[in-house]
């Protein structure tokens, strides 16, 4: 605490004592000031004979501490043999051809710890990170990648994916622009500038940029991909005829898992199930430790409501992948739709073991309780959620409608007012506050929301 100043000597007149005391402190300070001039002065000569080296020492420190591009090629060889690093790439794209990520990873991390300045592994680690909907990981090594190989394309394609999952379409609109530029990926360029489009809303030029692409494709398989993809676009946009025209010029032998997968979904998607099925049938015929098979299956069960089936092809999915949050969550949901409450409930603590800010498995956990009656323990999970993902509709709409049947009619409002000013279209939103206000007896406010529906 800083002592209050004093003027000196009681009548205001200092005495001869505290002249003396007052002159003999002064003299100390102005020493301690010419000791501190002095030191500045030394701390000055000494800095400029530092920075009269610096223009050389800053290479010297980037290169060593933040090697990037060129630098990288100037340092020491890789501590690792051509013939094993072979090795190890050969097992990485084996693995990820038979669509096993997570054996893919294995050997891909051992040849990163010994060469990390290998743009292959680095794309090829991505590529596995990414099968397993592991965004971060992948867009890390893609990145790296790129500072590794400015020009690899491959990169550059997969992180346009990777921004369009993520809702960065700017970002991606980027890299479609810089694929289209190099004659070698003028293709994948315009079917990424199609996702765009699509991210957009604006069908026309979606199916225009798609169609560009489709007429540049050489090869069967990659040719075939790009049909199905236009052909999605087409019945999204109404034209049936032309969809299943292009559908009906694809080869049914050259079809591969991931070709399977996606004329089941487009099939799914024009409302013929049964052929949709009967493809899904025959990829797990052909590729049975195909997870991705197994996944889409899975998927495919559950929105037909046959949730015990799903659940087996969901079980065997995480088998083949079992650090896979994606099919664990949708495994969860199968079982508690199935009633198998308790199977569901180790599914879930699994996920939040690994990861407790999960937003699926949350979600997860407020469906878990709700069933088990539990809708305190409910409320309290989805408050967590909304901690995570404040503008997203749907968790404020089930804290409505749990606050609603819990009787809390004013926090109901509450988190239903919220919930259409997020999205205005929300009808459930609207019958919670009808009824909230009937109850109220605010009638005419009650039918302004009722009528909305």
């Amino acid at each position: 605490m800083t002592t209050p100043y004093k003027h000196p000597g009681a009548s205001g007149t200092p005495s001869e004592e505290e002249i003396e005391a007052y002159y003999h402190s002064a003299l100390k300070r102005e020493k301690r000031k010419r000791i501190l001039i002095f030191s500045l002065l030394i701390a000055l000569a000494l800095g400029a004979m530092f920075f009269s080296n610096l223009a050389a020492l800053i290479p010297k420190f980037r290169e060593k501490f933040s090697p990037t591009g060129s630098q990288l090629a100037r340092q020491a060889p890789s501590k690792i043999a051509g013939e094993e690093r072979d090795r190890l790439m050969a097992s990485a794209r084996m693995a990820l051809d038979e669509n096993r990520p997570t054996a893919a990873l294995s050997p891909l991390l051992i040849l990163l710890e010994k060469d990390p300045t290998c743009p292959e592994a680095h794309d090829l680690a991505g590529n596995a990170y990414l099968m397993r909907n592991d965004l971060s990981n992948a867009q890390a090594h893609y990145k790296r990648a790129i500072e590794l190989k400015a020009d690899d394309l491959e990169a550059y394609k997969k992180l346009g994916e990777i921004h369009l999952l993520t809702g960065d379409i700017e970002s991606a609109q980027k890299a479609a622009q810089v694929l289209q530029e190099n004659p070698r990926t003028q293709k994948d360029g315009l079917l990424l500038a199609s996702e765009v489009y699509l991210a957009k809303k604006n069908l026309p030029d979606a199916i225009r940029t798609a169609q560009a692409a489709v007429d540049m494709s050489s090869g069967s398989k990659p040719h075939a991909k790009s049909i199905v993809y236009l052909a999605q676009l087409h019945l999204k946009n109404g034209n049936r005829t032309k969809a299943f025209e292009m559908i009906a010029g694809i080869p049914p032998g050259s079809m591969d898992a991931d070709l399977m997968i996606r004329l089941a979904k487009f099939y799914q998607h024009s409302g013929d199930e049964a052929k949709a099925k009967n493809l899904l049938d025959q990829a797990v015929d052909r590729y049975p430790q195909n997870p991705e098979v197994r996944y889409t299956y899975g998927q495919f069960l559950s929105s037909r409501k046959a949730f015990s089936e799903a659940v087996v092809h969901f079980l065997e999915a995480l088998r083949l992948e079992p650090d896979t949050p994606i099919i664990a969550y949708d495994l969860g949901q199968a079982l508690l739709f199935a009633g198998k409450l308790d199977e569901a409930k180790r599914v879930i603590d699994g996920l939040l073991s690994k990861e407790p800010k999960n937003l699926l498995a949350l979600q997860l956990k407020s469906q878990h309780e709700q069933m088990s009656g539990d809708r305190t323990a409910a409320i309290i999970t989805l408050k967590q959620v909304i901690e995570l993902a404040p503008d997203s509709p749907r968790p404020h709409l089930l804290l409505a409608s749990l606050y609603w049947q819990e009787g809390l009619l004013f926090l109901a409002q509450q988190s239903a007012l919220k919930t259409l000013a997020l999205d205005a279209n929300a009808h459930t939103a609207h019958l919670i506050l009808g009824d909230v206000l009937f109850k109220r007896g605010q009638i005419e406010a009650a039918k302004d929301h009722l009528e909305a529906l």
